[in-house]
């Protein structure tokens, strides 16, 4: 600021020839950073998850509406209890060879998902998210280079154009050995002319939780092409009824995601299924299931305000069950919240038994009118 003092002694014309361009251009950029338009929720890419119980829905499912899907995940791989990547034993050569060449020719990335559910040799089981084989891997050299090998050669064995690895509940103290594993990984994808992302779960900050405490985000970000997100669980089989997020929790994701990530690798990923709450126990619940149930029940459907989250209640034999789920209103409210942050990519798990009116909505924008 200048001195009142002073101002006789200013020539001012030379004053204001001098400092007026300036004044104007930080007005103008002002203005325009002000006025900058956020992406639509519509304008996103779209990716989506096909899983092997819903393989055949979720082929029709992108198929019926293929403008609108822009790279396609097949969650079809897991791992033996020697940590090696194999095929859900329901997902058969043919069928996976097939379906990879199909969404290749309608010009979508094709994408193969390996998640750490490990199935027994013999038996007819399969252990969920197990993090002691992942540990075994991670921590001798040997094994880890020959992980990475036939992550590689699986991936290309279907045609695939991109590897997603999704090994969840691993301890914080695996964060550095991750990290290593995912740069060497990346190092091996690229080289082999293959995109890599990395699935992990969601956190606000950083943590020492098992799973989320596991992942360092920066480090992953600085390897990988895609840091893809789960933007969901909000409410579980933990907690009380709820969401399965609100915007303002998907929010506070992406913003600590933004601090760790350029914008263009973080995917937010957001959950189209919803979870029944009974007295004992709790389950997933499709769209549809969800929707039938409410009309067998002549149950009043209510909406959350912030994330116009579809929820009713109903009783049966004495028990009370709560039931959230998502449709079209509720998911388009999560994806506003996500465009907010001009991210450019976003991710549905998962395909064929989800809101169909969601697809519907998306193709009709893209329609030239």
């Amino acid at each position: 600021m200048l001195a009142p003092e002073k101002y006789s002694s200013i020539d001012v014309p030379k004053f204001l020839a001098r400092f007026l361009p300036a004044w104007i251009s930080c007005l103008a950029l002002f203005s325009c950073a002000s006025t900058t338009a956020h992406r639509e929720w519509h304008e996103l890419s779209f990716g989506a998850w096909i899983t092997y119980w819903d393989f055949s829905a979720g082929m029709k499912s992108v198929e019926a509406s293929h403008a609108v899907f822009d790279d396609v995940f097949f969650f079809v791989a897991q791992l033996d209890s020697g940590g090696n990547p194999v095929l859900h034993r329901s997902v058969t050569d043919a069928s996976l060879r097939d379906a990879s060449s199909r969404i290749s020719a309608l010009g979508k990335r094709a994408w193969l998902t390996v998640v750490n559910d490990v199935a027994a040799a013999e038996a007819n089981t399969i252990t969920l998210k197990d993090a002691g084989v992942v540990n075994q891997i991670l921590h001798d050299e040997e094994a880890r280079r020959a992980h990475i090998d036939k992550l590689i050669q699986l991936t290309r064995d279907y045609a695939f154009s991109g590897l997603d690895i999704d090994y969840e509940n691993l301890p914080a103290s695996e964060r550095d050995a991750f990290s290593v594993f995912a740069e060497e990984l990346a190092a091996a994808a690229h080289a082999s002319k293959l995109r890599l992302s990395i699935t992990v779960q969601p956190k606000k900050r950083e943590m020492n939780s098992i799973g989320p405490g596991a992942m360092d985000w920066l480090a992953l970000c600085s390897a990988t092409d895609r840091l893809q997100i789960m933007m969901y669980n909000l409410h579980s089989a933990k907690t009380p009824p709820g969401p399965m997020a609100t915007p303002e929790w998907i929010s506070e994701i992406q913003d600590f995601a933004a601090t760790q990530c350029p914008s263009e690798k973080i995917v937010p990923v957001i959950k189209v299924s919803g979870m029944v709450w009974g007295p004992d126990s709790t389950r997933g619940v499709q769209y549809e299931d969800a929707a039938a149930s409410a009309e067998r029940q002549l149950a009043k459907i209510e909406r959350d305000a912030p994330g116009q989250a579809p929820h009713f209640t109903f009783s049966d034999n004495d028990s009370h069950y709560t039931t959230y789920f998502e449709d079209a209103e509720s998911l388009v409210a999560k994806l506003e919240a996500i465009a907010r942050h001009n991210t450019a990519s976003v991710m549905l798990w998962s395909l064929g038994r989800h809101d169909p009116e969601l697809q519907r909505r998306v193709a009709l924008s893209r329609t030239p009118r």
